[in-house]
Order: structure tokens, then C-alpha cells, then sequence
């Protein structure tokens, strides 16, 4: 659960970032909006390269190296149907493009800061969505764990209980509706791309499966993997629901009733 504390560090940040959204949407929205009707960044190569994965805060060319991650993916779901489909101008006060850039202008960066609230580091913006990744800590791999789902669950009230209502008070927008994947693996950190724009990536299957396993609404689910690592406690307060995404088995993570 999100402190009060992180509640109103995380409104400011929806409300900045919609300040920015609405200055960058008077200035270039008009264009946007007739190229739509209508129907480089570079990076020189260099000795090593920063990065945002945690544990490997620089990666070198032909240096690649392995470690064990648990992936996050958090993801807006319906945003194609937000921008392809109309609502109701006596409900809705901006079109549909102005809509979708409003919406991820708010909910990319609340997401990534509650993630980086539990130690995590988002690594990629999926245009809708977040890539973080939490490095599991050798010594205490139940800490990351905790840690993940922790993550998981502050994405969820962040766009319960900021996001939502700052889109709905200053827009009448409905409330967004976001699933989250969680899942373990080996993988790969390794640099892609030509010479001139080389960038960071993690390769590995809980980066795949986590993706797969967004695609919930309202819910957070793992992989058999994170399954199987998870901490066993006699009085534990979670459960375990096998659910399936596609030909992938996963988890629907849900609390006791007790």
C-alpha cells in the first residue's frame, strides 16, 4: 500500500506531468491531430554505455553478461480503443488523441516512480506501458520478491488513487484499467543496435513472459518460475490461481479469504 507520503509525491508527479502533456499539446497538438485525420535520438559508441538495469549500471560492447532478474511489465489496457473510438464530448473534455497522450503522460511516470519506490528500475516505456526490472539479490532472493510484488500492488493504487482521479477532475475521463506480469529468469544484458545508436537491452524469458502475462485487467500475475521460488509460509495471506494467457500457464496472484 502507498504511505501518504508517496500518495502526495505521486500526485505531484501526475500533475506535473500533465502540466508538461497540456503545454507540449497547445504547442504541437494541432499538428498531431491533422497528421492523425490524415490518415534520433543517437548515441555515439563509446567505451561503455550507462544504463538503468540494476546491478549493471554500464554495459560494454561484446561484454555481455548474465544475471537473474524478476521483470515487471505493467500495461494500460484498451489504449488502442481510446484512440480509435469516440466518447462522448458531453462527457469527455479533449479528443481522442489528446485523450491517450494525457493518459500515458500521466501513468508512464507514476508507475516507474512507485516501482523505483521498491527498488526497481524501469528500463523501457512500451508506449502504454513499463518495462522495470528488479536484479534478484543473491544472498536474500525472497527480498526481491517481496519487493516485486510490493511494486506491483503501489501500480495498481497509484492508478487507483492518483492517476484516476486527476484524469477524471480534470478531463471527466474514465478511470484506466492497467494488468501487471510478473516473472523470473535468467537473461542476457547485452547492448543492441548499429554503431551509431547502441542501447542497453535484458534479454531473457521473464521479459517475454512478463509481457504476456500483463495483459490481465485489474490484475497482477506471475510465471511458474516466480511460482516456484516463492517463499512458503504456514500463515501465508496470498493464493495462487493457475489461469492461462495464450498457450502461456501462469498464476493470478489473490489474497486468502479467510
Amino acid at each position: 500500500m502507498l504511505t501518504s507520503k508517496q500518495t502526495k509525491e505521486l500526485s505531484q508527479i501526475a500533475s506535473v506531468s500533465l502540466d508538461a502533456a497540456e503545454s507540449i499539446w497547445n504547442q504541437v497538438g494541432d499538428e498531431l491531430a491533422m497528421a492523425a485525420n490524415s490518415r534520433a535520438f543517437t548515441m555515439k559508441l563509446a567505451e561503455s554505455i550507462d544504463t538503468q538495469i540494476p546491478g549493471h549500471p554500464t554495459v560494454e560492447p561484446g561484454k555481455p553478461k548474465v544475471d537473474h532478474f524478476i521483470a515487471i511489465v505493467a500495461d494500460m489496457r484498451d489504449s488502442t480503443k481510446h484512440l480509435l473510438c469516440s466518447i462522448s464530448q458531453k462527457t469527455a473534455r479533449v479528443s481522442q488523441l489528446q485523450r491517450v497522450f494525457y493518459e500515458t503522460a500521466a501513468l508512464l511516470p507514476s508507475l516507474a516512480k512507485a516501482i523505483a519506490y521498491e527498488e526497481g528500475h524501469v528500463t523501457e516505456y512500451l508506449g502504454d506501458g513499463i518495462l522495470g526490472l528488479f536484479c534478484v539479490d543473491k544472498d536474500d532472493k525472497n527480498k526481491t520478491i517481496y519487493a516485486s510484488k510490493r511494486a506491483a500492488n503501489k501500480c495498481m493504487d497509484a492508478v487507483r488513487d492518483v492517476v484516476n482521479p486527476q484524469l477524471f477532475s480534470r478531463y471527466n475521463l474514465p478511470p484506466l484499467r492497467i494488468g501487471i506480469g510478473l516473472a523470473y529468469s535468467k537473461a542476457v544484458v547485452t547492448l543492441v543496435g548499429l554503431p551509431d545508436f547502441m542501447q542497453p537491452k535484458v534479454f531473457g524469458e521473464c521479459v517475454f513472459r512478463a509481457t504476456k502475462l500483463s495483459e490481465g485487467t485489474d490484475a497482477v500475475m506471475i510465471d511458474e518460475a516466480l511460482k516456484c521460488i516463492w517463499p512458503k509460509t504456514e500463515n501465508g495471506t496470498l493464493c495462487f490461481v493457475p489461469c492461462k494467457v495464450g498457450n502461456l500457464d501462469g498464476y493470478l496472484v489473490q489474497k486468502k479469504n479467510n
